[in-house]
Protein backbone atom coordinates (compact mmCIF):
# COMPACT_ATOMS: atom_id res chain seq x y z
CA UNK A 1 0.00 0.00 0.00
CA UNK A 2 1.28 3.63 -0.71
CA UNK A 3 2.43 5.37 2.39
CA UNK A 4 2.45 9.28 3.23
CA UNK A 5 5.69 11.21 2.98
CA UNK A 6 7.25 10.65 6.30
CA UNK A 7 5.38 7.45 6.96
CA UNK A 8 7.81 4.32 7.48
CA UNK A 9 6.78 1.47 5.85
CA UNK A 10 7.85 -2.22 6.77
CA UNK A 11 10.88 -2.34 4.97
CA UNK A 12 11.43 0.91 6.64
CA UNK A 13 10.72 -0.05 9.81
CA UNK A 14 13.52 -3.79 9.56
CA UNK A 15 15.75 -1.00 8.40
CA UNK A 16 17.55 -3.36 5.94
CA UNK A 17 15.99 -2.87 2.63
CA UNK A 18 13.64 -0.38 1.14
CA UNK A 19 11.32 -0.16 -1.79
CA UNK A 20 13.55 2.53 -3.66
CA UNK A 21 16.14 -0.22 -4.10
CA UNK A 22 16.94 -2.11 -7.36
CA UNK A 23 14.95 -5.40 -7.52
CA UNK A 24 12.17 -3.91 -5.04
CA UNK A 25 11.52 -1.08 -6.50
CA UNK A 26 10.88 -2.97 -9.94
CA UNK A 27 8.14 -5.44 -7.82
CA UNK A 28 5.14 -3.55 -7.09
CA UNK A 29 1.26 -3.72 -8.17
CA UNK A 30 2.76 -0.88 -10.75
CA UNK A 31 6.00 -2.03 -12.44
CA UNK A 32 5.62 -5.17 -11.96
CA UNK A 33 3.04 -5.68 -14.67
CA UNK A 34 4.46 -3.34 -16.65
CA UNK A 35 7.62 -5.24 -16.76
CA UNK A 36 5.45 -8.11 -17.61
CA UNK A 37 3.74 -6.48 -20.07
CA UNK A 38 7.21 -4.99 -21.74
CA UNK A 39 8.57 -8.96 -21.58
CA UNK A 40 5.33 -10.07 -23.18
CA UNK A 41 5.65 -7.42 -26.40
CA UNK A 42 9.45 -8.02 -26.48
CA UNK A 43 8.99 -11.90 -26.65
CA UNK A 44 6.90 -11.79 -29.44
CA UNK A 45 8.24 -9.13 -31.71
CA UNK A 46 11.13 -11.32 -31.25
CA UNK A 47 9.49 -14.35 -32.10
CA UNK A 48 8.16 -12.90 -35.09
CA UNK A 49 11.55 -11.45 -36.29
CA UNK A 50 13.33 -14.99 -35.88
CA UNK A 51 10.61 -17.83 -36.54
CA UNK A 52 11.87 -20.10 -34.12
CA UNK A 53 10.24 -20.56 -30.39
CA UNK A 54 13.36 -21.34 -28.89
CA UNK A 55 15.43 -18.68 -29.96
CA UNK A 56 12.57 -16.17 -29.40
CA UNK A 57 12.87 -17.62 -25.79
CA UNK A 58 16.64 -16.96 -25.71
CA UNK A 59 16.73 -13.37 -26.98
CA UNK A 60 13.54 -12.16 -25.60
CA UNK A 61 15.35 -13.41 -21.29
CA UNK A 62 18.61 -11.52 -22.68
CA UNK A 63 17.00 -8.07 -23.73
CA UNK A 64 14.60 -8.79 -20.43
CA UNK A 65 17.48 -8.52 -18.67
CA UNK A 66 19.64 -6.13 -20.51
CA UNK A 67 16.41 -4.15 -19.90
CA UNK A 68 16.54 -4.69 -16.26
CA UNK A 69 19.99 -3.73 -15.08
CA UNK A 70 19.43 -0.82 -17.55
CA UNK A 71 16.81 0.33 -15.71
CA UNK A 72 18.47 -0.57 -12.32
CA UNK A 73 21.32 1.87 -13.42
CA UNK A 74 19.25 4.83 -14.49
CA UNK A 75 16.90 4.17 -11.58
CA UNK A 76 20.10 4.83 -9.10
CA UNK A 77 22.22 6.85 -10.87
CA UNK A 78 19.99 9.31 -12.74
CA UNK A 79 16.41 9.43 -12.50
CA UNK A 80 16.21 9.69 -8.65
CA UNK A 81 18.72 12.69 -8.61
CA UNK A 82 15.79 14.69 -10.53
CA UNK A 83 14.53 17.72 -8.10
CA UNK A 84 16.40 15.79 -5.38
CA UNK A 85 15.58 18.19 -1.76
CA UNK A 86 18.39 18.71 0.76
CA UNK A 87 18.93 18.39 4.69
CA UNK A 88 21.54 18.50 7.04
CA UNK A 89 22.33 15.28 8.85
CA UNK A 90 22.05 15.07 12.54
CA UNK A 91 22.92 11.65 13.23
CA UNK A 92 26.41 9.71 14.44
CA UNK A 93 27.68 6.98 12.59
CA UNK A 94 29.89 8.09 9.98
CA UNK A 95 29.85 11.12 6.96
CA UNK A 96 28.80 10.40 3.89
CA UNK A 97 30.27 11.97 0.67
CA UNK A 98 29.52 11.43 -2.83
CA UNK A 99 26.32 9.25 -4.77
CA UNK A 100 25.23 7.37 -1.51
CA UNK A 101 22.40 5.36 -3.53
CA UNK A 102 20.79 4.22 -0.22
CA UNK A 103 17.53 4.02 2.03
CA UNK A 104 17.61 7.10 4.60
CA UNK A 105 18.13 6.26 7.99
CA UNK A 106 17.18 7.83 11.19
CA UNK A 107 18.92 11.49 11.65
CA UNK A 108 19.77 11.04 7.65
CA UNK A 109 16.85 11.76 6.29
CA UNK A 110 13.54 11.47 6.17
CA UNK A 111 12.31 8.44 7.19
CA UNK A 112 10.66 6.51 4.00
CA UNK A 113 13.06 8.21 1.77
CA UNK A 114 16.27 7.48 -0.62
CA UNK A 115 19.47 9.34 -0.28
CA UNK A 116 21.30 10.40 -3.10
CA UNK A 117 24.28 12.08 -2.49
CA UNK A 118 25.90 13.33 0.65
CA UNK A 119 28.23 16.28 0.95
CA UNK A 120 30.73 18.32 3.17
CA UNK A 121 30.09 22.22 3.19
CA UNK A 122 33.26 24.26 5.33
CA UNK A 123 33.11 27.05 7.78
CA UNK A 124 31.95 29.74 5.23
CA UNK A 125 29.02 27.31 3.95
CA UNK A 126 30.74 26.69 0.76
CA UNK A 127 30.87 22.31 -0.40
CA UNK A 128 34.20 21.20 -0.20
CA UNK A 129 35.93 19.42 -3.24
CA UNK A 130 36.17 15.55 -2.89
CA UNK A 131 40.28 16.11 -1.53
CA UNK A 132 39.19 18.61 1.15
CA UNK A 133 36.25 16.56 2.32
CA UNK A 134 38.41 13.13 2.54
CA UNK A 135 40.86 15.59 4.16
CA UNK A 136 38.55 16.33 7.10
CA UNK A 137 37.06 13.00 7.59
CA UNK A 138 40.42 11.50 8.15
CA UNK A 139 41.15 14.15 10.72
CA UNK A 140 37.66 13.63 12.37
CA UNK A 141 37.99 10.04 12.57
CA UNK A 142 42.04 10.25 13.56
CA UNK A 143 40.57 12.95 16.67
CA UNK A 144 37.60 10.59 17.70
CA UNK A 145 40.15 7.45 17.87
CA UNK A 146 42.55 9.43 19.72
CA UNK A 147 39.86 10.26 22.10
CA UNK A 148 38.54 6.58 22.40
CA UNK A 149 35.40 6.08 24.61
CA UNK A 150 34.90 9.89 25.58
CA UNK A 151 34.55 11.13 21.27
CA UNK A 152 31.77 12.82 20.37
CA UNK A 153 29.73 11.68 17.64
CA UNK A 154 30.54 12.68 13.80
CA UNK A 155 27.91 15.02 13.41
CA UNK A 156 28.99 17.06 16.72
CA UNK A 157 32.71 16.83 15.81
CA UNK A 158 31.28 18.25 12.23
CA UNK A 159 29.55 21.16 13.84
CA UNK A 160 32.07 21.89 16.69
CA UNK A 161 34.88 22.67 13.96
CA UNK A 162 32.29 24.95 11.71
CA UNK A 163 31.63 21.99 9.10
CA UNK A 164 28.38 20.28 8.15
CA UNK A 165 27.52 17.06 6.44
CA UNK A 166 24.50 17.47 4.21
CA UNK A 167 22.44 15.17 2.30
CA UNK A 168 20.32 15.04 -1.17
CA UNK A 169 17.17 12.77 -1.13
CA UNK A 170 13.82 12.12 -2.46
CA UNK A 171 10.93 12.04 0.12
CA UNK A 172 9.12 8.90 0.68
CA UNK A 173 6.07 10.64 -0.57
CA UNK A 174 7.96 10.79 -4.26
CA UNK A 175 8.15 7.01 -4.37
CA UNK A 176 4.73 6.45 -6.42
CA UNK A 177 5.38 9.22 -8.93
CA UNK A 178 8.62 7.38 -9.32
CA UNK A 179 6.99 4.50 -9.87
CA UNK A 180 4.10 6.01 -12.65
CA UNK A 181 6.97 7.42 -14.55
CA UNK A 182 8.84 4.13 -14.68
CA UNK A 183 5.64 2.34 -15.34
CA UNK A 184 4.67 4.75 -18.30
CA UNK A 185 7.97 4.37 -20.13
CA UNK A 186 7.72 0.55 -19.70
CA UNK A 187 3.98 0.79 -21.20
CA UNK A 188 5.32 2.78 -23.87
CA UNK A 189 7.58 0.45 -24.91
CA UNK A 190 5.63 -2.36 -25.17
CA UNK A 191 3.44 -0.33 -27.36
CA UNK A 192 5.39 0.44 -29.67
CA UNK A 193 7.28 -3.08 -29.89
CA UNK A 194 3.47 -4.24 -30.48
CA UNK A 195 2.73 -1.91 -33.44
CA UNK A 196 6.10 -3.05 -35.03
CA UNK A 197 4.62 -6.73 -34.51
CA UNK A 198 1.33 -5.68 -36.11
CA UNK A 199 3.07 -4.19 -39.23
CA UNK A 200 5.75 -7.21 -40.10
CA UNK A 201 3.09 -9.80 -39.68
CA UNK A 202 0.82 -7.16 -42.42
CA UNK A 203 3.78 -6.60 -44.51
CA UNK A 204 4.49 -10.42 -44.91
CA UNK A 205 0.87 -11.01 -45.35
Amino acid sequence: MPSSAGTPTPFDVVGDESRWQAGLFDTTALTLPAWTLFALAAGTLLGTLTGRVVTAMATTAATAGGFLVAAFWILDRHLLSFGALATRATAAGGVFVGPLNTNAGRGFGPAGGWLVRGWITGPGGRELSAAMAGAVQNRMYAAMTRAGKKAADPAAWLSAHHYAQWLSYQPAGRFWYFQAVAAAALFVLAIVFALTTVWLIRRRG
